[in-house]
This record gives C-alpha cells, sequence and structure tokens, in this order.
C-alpha cells in the first residue's frame, strides 16, 4: 500500500498568492479611507467641556483600535502568504529533488546497457 500523497501545483499558489496580497492592500486601504472620512469631523464631540473630554478620548481610542484591527488583518494575511510561498518553495524542492533523482538513475541505466559486457554480469 502507498502512504499519503502530497500534490501541490505552483500555478494555484503563486494565483492564490498574488489575490492574497491584494487582500492585504485592501485591507489597509479600507482604514486608510475610514481615517481620511472622519478627518473632517474628527472633533465631533466638542473641544473643552466635560463631555467632549470624555467622548474625545474614547473616540480616540476606538479610532486606534480601527488602525490596530485593519493593521492586525493584514498582517495575518501577510503571514499567510508568506506560508503559502514557503509550502511553494517546499514544493519546488521536492520537485527539484526528484527529477535529479530520475536523472541520475536514467545516467546509470545508460552506463549499465552502453557497457562493453552489455549490461550483462
Amino acid at each position: 500500500m502507498i502512504g499519503p500523497t502530497f500534490e501541490g501545483d505552483p500555478a494555484v499558489l503563486r494565483d492564490f498568492m498574488g489575490r492574497l496580497k491584494g487582500i492585504a492592500a485592501q485591507a489597509l486601504a479600507i482604514g486608510a479611507d475610514f481615517r481620511d472620512e472622519l478627518a473632517p469631523n474628527q472633533d465631533w464631540f466638542g473641544r473643552n467641556d466635560e463631555y467632549a473630554l470624555s467622548a474625545g478620548f474614547q473616540f480616540r481610542r476606538t479610532l486606534e483600535t480601527l488602525n490596530q484591527t485593519f493593521s492586525s488583518v493584514s498582517d495575518a494575511v501577510i503571514g499567510i502568504n508568506n506560508g503559502r510561498i514557503q509550502e511553494l518553495s517546499s514544493i519546488k524542492g521536492a520537485q527539484n529533488y526528484a527529477e535529479d533523482q530520475i536523472a541520475d538513475l536514467n545516467n546509470q541505466t545508460e552506463n549499465i546497457t552502453n557497457s562493453p559486457s552489455g549490461g550483462k554480469h
């Protein structure tokens, strides 16, 4: 019985990695766009009264949390992409090793059949 096998299609993985890069960029862009949209209204809570001090602190803290969230999403996607790059490298390494082994075996076979004795012992 043959053991478990692993198949990987480098072209599919490369396509997936390209899509992941786009998703990471979109996550950062959404955060930046949201901050830009809020900029004209960032003092909506007032300036110097008690409510402004309380709401302003909470608003800025919420905005920082939002920034961290979009950054974390982007970092996670980039991490997934880096894992896929390592996976692709492993697949290519296994493929290259197998091709080298096949070439070595072919050379050994040619040496046997091209020997003066015709490959007979």
